[in-house]
């Protein structure tokens, strides 16, 4: 089943979380991404989804039971900017550019030291004094991977997130619910995202599993094949529910983007490989854990600050009867751009049997919410170095 592309774009600034628990202590502040967790899109668009069809709205809360997570799933998420008609990613983090004409990107090497054992793994990325590593940047949907992989220098354009985002200030005050007065020393601010030109939005692939909607649901009236996908509306997303527009879009750019991932992602030689995440993602066990007995030896990590992914589950927190209030357990994640090295010890290795037992929340739903997506890449920027 191919999925379905939704244009989001916000009318107004947005707050999207980070995760981190808020308690008016340190510096009182609530930070805000430039990109949302793609399951804050996944509930942005299965509440759309609801509000469209009344009659699938009034059955699915009639069973009394949620299943939005068997019904709906989303993928990628990239940025769009509309007058260029370009989609961007994260840019991978072993990029690097040149100081003095950042338009020359190359690749950092990774280095061996066995010899130097405070380090967790004997790999670490490094590269020229005149190259400074690329951060917090978008690379464009249609980049070179050929010249990427064969670690060769090209040109290529990156967005920095501050040529795309900007971030406003609100201040806000907290109020007793008692006495209706101001609390004392609970004054916060808090961050939020917005796009700095209109021609910028979100796009986010979807699709509904109408199969099972066939088999669990009557939906009277309703036609599957054309009733239950959005095509053009409004829907609220993020932490303060900020309406955004929506709009159901074509491209071919990101298509054969998808062909490429499916095209890359089959049975591992053996040899060094980089797992470069598109998406921000969490393991379910400790990163190690999972290439365990698996003929898979992970050499180096190249990752960002830990993200933090969590939230509620409402079916829990629903049940009166259940001492569980729906609180998920909070996981230490990967932004988008980090990326695994590995080498894979023999011929024939599938590394998407591997890992993906350890990216479902639960064993029913699989990874619906968008989370974990990546590409692999043979990795050819290795040197070995003796400390």
């Amino acid at each position: 089943m191919e999925y379905n592309l939704l244009k989001i774009k916000p009318t107004d600034n947005t707050f999207f979380g980070t995760g981190n628990q808020f308690n008016y202590e340190i510096n009182n502040i609530l930070k805000s991404m430039n990109i949302a967790y793609p399951s804050t899109f996944f509930g942005g668009i299965f509440t759309a989804i609801l509000s469209k069809n009344k009659s699938f709205r009034q059955e699915f809360f009639q069973k009394k039971y949620y299943d939005h997570e068997k019904i709906l799933e989303i993928r990628q998420i990239y940025l769009y900017n509309e007058i260029e008609n370009k989609f961007y990613i994260k840019a991978p983090l072993d990029l690097f550019f040149d100081k003095d004409n950042k338009n020359e990107i190359k690749l950092g090497k990774f280095k061996k030291c066995d010899d130097y054992t405070c380090l967790k793994y004997n790999y670490y990325l490094s590269s020229d004094k005149s190259f400074e590593k690329v951060k917090d940047c978008f690379i464009e949907l249609e980049f070179d991977l050929e010249s990427y992989v064969k670690n060769e220098i090209f040109l290529i354009e990156l967005k920095n997130e501050n040529e795309i985002f900007s971030k406003n200030n609100k201040i806000g005050i907290s109020i007793d619910k008692k006495t209706k007065n101001v609390e004392m020393g609970k004054l916060y601010k808090i961050q939020q995202t917005e796009f700095i030109k209109d021609e910028w939005s979100f796009v986010v692939e979807y699709k509904i599993n109408k199969e099972y909607l066939k088999n669990k649901y009557e939906l009277k009236g309703l036609d599957l094949d054309s009733d239950l996908d959005l095509k053009i509306g409004f829907l609220k997303l993020g932490g303060e529910n900020k309406v955004c527009k929506y709009e159901n879009i074509e491209s071919k750019e990101i298509k054969n983007f998808q062909k490429l991932i499916e095209d890359d992602q089959k049975i591992l030689k053996k040899g060094f490989y980089k797992i470069i995440l598109t998406s921000d993602s969490y393991f379910t066990k400790d990163i190690n854990q999972i290439f365990e007995n698996k003929n898979i030896e992970l050499l180096s990590i190249v990752n960002d600050k830990p993200i933090y992914i969590g939230g509620y589950d409402m079916e829990k927190r629903n049940k009166k009867s259940s001492n569980e209030k729906g609180i998920r357990k909070m996981y230490k994640g990967y932004s988008a751009g980090s990326i695994f090295l590995v080498e894979t010890k023999e011929d024939n290795i599938d590394l998407n049997e591997c890992i993906k037992n350890y990216i479902d929340l639960n064993e029913c739903t699989k990874n619906c919410k968008g989370f974990n997506n990546y590409i692999v890449v043979e990795c050819n920027n290795i040197e070995e170095e003796t400390i």
